[in-house]
């Protein structure tokens, strides 16, 4: 074999290896360099624009679009969202009327509980919720409801009893107590004023029914 024929094929072999897992083009790509046109991956890393031979494992045509950096803060709570599994689950209940009546069936059909507890209620959907439009259907329970961020809470009458919440109670630094216009108490904390409700609510749990759902899913990805 001539030294030119194996120059060629060593050139052919070195470019076949040259490979881009996804190729996106034809838009507007903000980078650290500025606005490019195409953006090129493999393995998971941004790379350089490969040669023209370069074999393209998928290409996307952005006709125009643009593409942004970002991060996906992907990440769970583990043992709460296990606790409240298979308590008052009100995901997608987007007014007050729909989480009263939750409230009621919870109540009336549920065997006895320490506290009423409850997840996935939307809170940008309703107009100035309130924790004390649930006492007239909550009975004696005392009653905390997270939303579906898990920043905001609805608790009736009885919990903020319990947790001493009163027209006096100091707002903590990074929270909010909502009150009406004669400054009581509404029953819908926010951000760090959870902590006046959330810790007398776990308290109310033991051990065992606290972590017991979470072990019990463990168990089944175990099996």
């Amino acid at each position: 074999m001539s030294m030119s024929i194996l120059l060629l094929s060593l050139i052919a072999c070195s470019s076949q290896q040259t490979i881009v897992d996804l190729a996106l083009t034809n838009g507007h790509v903000y980078t650290k360099n500025g606005l490019q046109q195409s953006l090129y991956i493999h393995n998971g890393v941004v790379v350089k624009k490969p040669p023209a031979t370069v074999e393209i494992i998928k290409e996307i045509n952005l006709n125009g679009k643009t593409v942004l950096p970002s991060f996906h803060d992907a990440h769970t709570h583990l043992l709460a969202g296990s606790f409240v599994f298979d308590k008052l689950l009100l995901v997608g209940a987007m007014n007050m009327n729909t989480i009263r009546v939750k409230v009621k069936n919870y109540v009336d059909t549920t065997p006895d509980v320490p506290w009423v507890v409850g997840y996935g209620w939307i809170k940008s959907a309703i107009d100035a919720p309130t924790g004390i439009e649930l006492d007239e259907v909550s009975g004696d329970y005392p009653v905390v409801l997270f939303d579906s961020a898990g920043h905001s809470v609805l608790v009736n009458s009885k919990a903020m009893q319990l947790a001493g919440i009163t027209a006096d109670t100091p707002t903590p630094d990074g929270g909010i107590i909502h009150h009406d216009i004669d400054g009581r108490p509404t029953g819908f904390l926010q951000e760090a004023a959870i902590e006046l409700i959330s810790p007398l609510m776990v308290s109310q749990f033991s051990s065992e029914q606290l972590s017991s759902n979470l072990l019990s899913q463990i168990s089944t990805f175990q099996q």
